[in-house]
């Protein structure tokens, strides 16, 4: 149980601080869609959290300090629904979010739940629990729980974020550039989430006793800084296409001075009681009247 810290142990936690790095980037920036740079951004959050804290478990730091045990387990369960409304801000254009998307966040909250009495336990108490992990021969009930609904959920999610990419991929071309980036900013998503989805799975089936606990949490940190510089990198090309059109101006105030106007308006009157043009049926009002306005009018 004596804490150390490994090669792969360091990267992870050097993305961790790279993810928090990111998602202030990601907050702060005003540039391409700002709604989307938010999911972005909480989505990195989510997961430099899941990483650091597996991070803590893996080096035996969590005996160090035994109220960080178990924060993040929840956070799992918020990673597929912050990649699906990441995903569907991207392709939608959409600015805000729904009140009925709340419900992506039902089983965060379940697990937040159940949790909440171990986060109420002594230092002590959680010593003795995590002591008592670490002798099992195998990684416990609570974690094949816990990855089993993460993977069935993760699962559902890249079906949504799938058919999210073929609806999108079959509209009609509007911004033929921005379509093409924003295709090659899902597909690599989805391809990157299947290769780690599939890496979870044989980690959940093959791992009995977690040796290979900090390779998953590595590849979704990579995933998701590498979607963090697609972002920034053309933050316009986030934008929906309409979002980016300005609308016509319908009117715009005119530019001519009031001396000016009333000059011209004087000159109009003094044509039409000289020449009488519109005594003239063969359009003489035009000829008359154009022909002697002044210069800058005409």
């Amino acid at each position: 149980m004596q804490p150390a810290l490994n090669l792969l142990a360091v990267l992870n936690l050097l993305g961790v601080a790279q993810g928090f790095l990111m998602a202030v980037v990601l907050l702060s920036t005003k540039r391409g869609n700002r709604f989307a740079n938010r999911i972005l951004g909480a989505l990195t959050i989510t997961i430099s959290i899941v990483v650091g804290g597996a991070v803590l478990l893996t080096t035996n730091y969590v005996f160090v300090f035994p109220h960080l045990s178990r924060l993040h387990h929840p956070l799992v369960f918020l990673t597929g629904p912050l990649l699906f409304l990441y995903i569907k801000a991207l392709t939608s254009g959409k600015q805000k979010s729904e009140k009925r998307e709340l419900w992506h966040f039902i089983p965060f909250a379940l697990c937040f739940l159940y949790l909440i009495p171990y986060y109420f336990q002594s230092g002590e108490a959680k010593l003795n629990f995590l002591v008592s992990e670490y002798y099992e021969e195998s990684l416990g009930g609570w974690y094949y729980i816990r990855s089993g609904l993460f993977i069935i959920q993760f699962l559902v999610y890249l079906v949504l974020i799938t058919s999210t990419l073929v609806k999108y991929s079959r509209l009609p071309e509007r911004n033929s550039a921005q379509r093409k980036h924003i295709l090659f900013r899902v597909r690599f998503f989805v391809i990157a989430s299947v290769v780690l989805w599939i890496g979870a799975v044989l980690r959940y089936t093959l791992d009995q006793g977690g040796s290979t606990n900090l390779l998953v949490p590595f590849g979704a940190s990579m995933l998701i800084y590498g979607m963090g510089y697609l972002q920034l990198s053309k933050p316009e090309m986030a934008m929906d296409v309409d979002a980016q059109q300005q609308p016509a101006k319908k009117y715009e105030k005119s530019k001519l001075l009031p001396a000016w106007s009333d000059r011209y308006l004087n000159k109009l009157l003094q044509v039409m009681k000289d020449e009488k043009p519109f005594m003239d049926g063969d359009g003489g009002f035009c000829h008359h009247a154009v022909f002697r306005l002044p210069a800058p009018l005409c």
